[in-house]
């Protein structure tokens, strides 16, 4: 499993990940973003409602891309599991991510 801490406009500013996984976290934090606008954007447009979080699943596992709920700054978490995760725990897991990074980021 690895993540990626980014602001809301792509730039990296924190990453973790297993020592054998080779991680470009300035390529991952740019896409993610990205990805979680267009998730936004789509949802609002098809559905008028706002999205929870963006996912992706392939042969290797599963990535989640959800919003920092910070009230200092727009950020995003991007976590990556392989297929030893299920999906429902790389969600609950980037989500309660999500809120502690929040709670940390607010008592600051």
């Amino acid at each position: 499993m690895h993540t990626v801490m980014a602001t809301a406009d792509g730039r990296a500013i924190a990453h973790a990940a297993r020592a054998n996984v080779e991680l470009v976290p300035a390529r991952i934090a740019a896409i993610a973003s990205s990805l979680l606008a267009l998730g936004e954007s789509f949802s609002r447009e098809t559905l008028h409602s706002p999205a929870g979080y963006t996912s992706i699943a392939s042969e290797q596992g599963s990535i989640v891309i959800v919003r920092v709920p910070s009230s200092k700054g727009a950020y995003t978490l991007c976590l990556s599991a392989d297929r030893s995760e299920t999906f429902a725990m790389a969600l609950r897991f980037a989500l309660d991510a999500a809120s502690e990074l929040a709670s940390v980021l607010d008592r600051a």
